[in-house]
């Protein structure tokens, strides 16, 4: 063990500059002793540096003050500048440095002129039931007697004054996933002022960063009797939807994996749906902001998202893509629509409300015809059932195409919250 006085002549010794082979000669010990009492006597601070920093304090300061207020405090423009024309500056003509070093050496001798940076992001304060942000992320799942496992879309929402999350799987990321997602999660957890999306062509036609953002239609269709405001994260910057982006990765490490360790029940996805929304109440619910669990927090915040008056009377009770026949005709609940001409052998979408209203429009958005179903023939016919007594005096229509979405909405049906017909 070091004496005082040894301990006391390695900090002085080490202050005046001599290195530590020279301390380690003057005193009679090693180099490891001498590197052991440094790292611990001084952990935490950083060492001094020498070389190219100490040349440039051979430069003239003020010309360097003087260069680096013209150059706006651009230290790697500085730094060019010092490479170019050393000698304007009082240094040797073969002198060179990094652009970090001359941003550390004006860092630690003039801190007065340097301008504090910034941060990459601000960070985003919201009020109780402000915002939901709602994203999809991707995972795989090996079902129970199954060998290999399934490429899945997850969509997901979260209200980030809360933290409280919602997760739906759904097949692929269509506009008919997104609006189903959507509506399910407002009709079961409430209605914020804003929904904060990315830039996926199913909710945003354009987007191009100066604050002018082309919704589509069929999204702002589905949220107007709301008054949920649309917002668009601004392109290129997932952080700008942190709170779901942070809870994506949360679920993929943590509740897909504790899932599939047993997974000896869940045989397809109304199993694994069910399983998921056993883990959020036991254990994303659980969760610890500020002294609070999530499922508190949400307590507060739901007296904000309560819905407003009639609110279920607008939710869509159905969203499919299907295919307008070559007499550019559509089916649905028991009656035929006609569309423009254009639209014959045409993709296009169909929402219709619980309270009947319908709306149907191209891919791109165009809106094509809306109108009203009488609720007699919504409770009477299925949303795409067989014509009832005149089918014969029935117009010809192509038969449908079976829809992938739709086949998983009957998968899904019995989940609270969520209905098909």
């Amino acid at each position: 063990m070091l004496s005082t006085e040894t301990r006391q002549s390695i900090k002085r010794m080490h202050a005046e500059g001599s290195s530590v082979t020279d301390i380690a000669k003057a005193l009679s010990i090693s180099r490891t002793t001498v590197y052991a009492y440094m790292r611990d006597q001084f952990r935490g601070m950083r060492p001094q540096r020498r070389g190219s920093v100490s040349k440039l304090s051979e430069a003239n300061q003020d010309k360097l003050k003087e260069a680096f207020e013209a150059l706006g405090g651009n230290t790697a423009a500085l730094a060019e500048l010092l490479r170019s024309d050393p000698e304007h500056f009082g240094l040797a003509r073969d002198f060179t440095m990094t652009n970090r070093s001359v941003l550390r050496y004006f860092t630690a001798h003039f801190p007065d002129l340097m301008t504090p940076r910034k941060p990459s992001y601000q960070p985003f304060v919201c009020e109780a039931g402000q915002q939901l942000q709602i994203d999809f992320t991707f995972g795989e799942f090996r079902f129970a007697k199954k060998k290999k496992a399934t490429k899945l879309s997850f969509f997901e929402a979260v209200y980030p004054w809360s933290h409280k999350a919602f997760v739906m799987v759904l097949p692929g990321t269509s506009q008919s996933s997104w609006l189903m997602g959507i509506s399910t999660c407002i009709a079961r957890y409430g209605f914020p002022a804003e929904i904060l999306c990315d830039n996926d062509r199913s909710l945003v036609i354009q987007n191009r960063g100066s604050g002018k953002v082309r919704f589509h239609p069929d999204f702002e269709w589905l949220l107007k009797p709301f008054k949920i405001r649309p917002i668009a994260c601004r392109p290129n910057r997932p952080q700008t939807k942190g709170a779901v982006e942070r809870f994506g990765r949360y679920f993929k490490e943590n509740c897909l994996p504790a899932l599939q360790y047993r997974n000896e029940k869940i045989y397809g996805i109304k199993e694994l749906q069910d399983a998921i929304e056993q883990w959020m109440t036991k254990t994303a619910d659980a969760r610890v902001f500020q002294g609070k669990t999530v499922a508190q927090w949400y307590e507060e915040e739901a007296r904000v998202l309560a819905k407003p008056g009639h609110a279920d009377t607008f939710m869509p009770v159905a969203h499919r893509i299907t295919t307008a026949s070559r007499r550019a005709g559509v089916y649905f609940y028991g009656q035929r629509f006609q569309l423009p001409a254009e639209s014959a052998d045409t993709a296009v979408a169909i929402t219709v409300r619980h309270n009947g209203e319908f709306r149907i429009s191209s891919l791109a958005g165009q809106e094509l015809l809306t109108g009203s179903i009488p609720m007699e023939q919504m409770q009477s016919h299925k949303f795409d059932g067989d014509f009832a007594d005149d089918a014969e005096t029935a117009p010809a229509l192509e038969p449908e195409r079976p829809n992938k979405v739709n086949l998983y909405m009957q998968d899904l049906v019995g989940i609270e919250g969520f209905t098909n017909d």
